[in-house]
């Protein structure tokens, strides 16, 4: 059952990057790399892929059985797992992305690059919006500038 995991990381991959895992002029060197070459990063085809998919795939494409997950139901969680943390906003990985950002909107603007730092608000606060909801004190219209002015270096009259 571990080559049908096999199987689904090559089907996961073709499906996310849009060509075979391996390729070549004839079926006999297919299957060599099958058996053994490491197969491709899918970022370097895919460039949007996350890290984790990606690592999951070369997991799934491991050429010895024991080394890929044990059965289909541990796939299923991690592919579970790993798609709420891209649509779950109340995933700890999601909150931790957008901490990590804002701070480094606040050092920006502390090192005087207001630029920089606004244009990382304005993809930024958005997030916050989704993550926390319209309805929460940070995210309405005050509470926006409220939290921009200390990230932008406390300016408030940068406009």
């Amino acid at each position: 059952h571990r080559a049908d995991l096999y199987a689904l990381g090559a089907t996961v991959f073709q499906l996310l990057t849009g060509r075979h895992v391996f390729t070549g002029d004839d079926a006999r060197a297919v299957v060599t790399q099958h058996l053994a070459a490491p197969p491709p990063p899918a970022r370097t085809l895919r460039p949007d892929t996350p890290p984790q998919l990606e690592e999951y795939l070369r997991e799934l494409l491991a050429k010895e059985p024991d080394q890929r997950p044990p059965d289909a139901a541990a796939v299923a969680a991690r592919l579970h797992d790993l798609w709420r943390r891209r649509t779950d906003p109340h995933h700890p990985d999601r909150l931790e992305a957008l901490r990590a950002r804002a701070d480094q909107a606040h050092r920006n603007g502390q090192e005087g690059r207001c630029d920089t730092a606004v244009t990382a608000l304005q993809s930024l606060l958005p997030d916050y919006v989704r993550v926390l909801g319209d309805d929460h004190p940070d995210t309405s219209p005050h509470g926006r500038e409220r939290l921009a002015i200390p990230l932008i270096g406390g300016n408030s009259s940068y406009r």
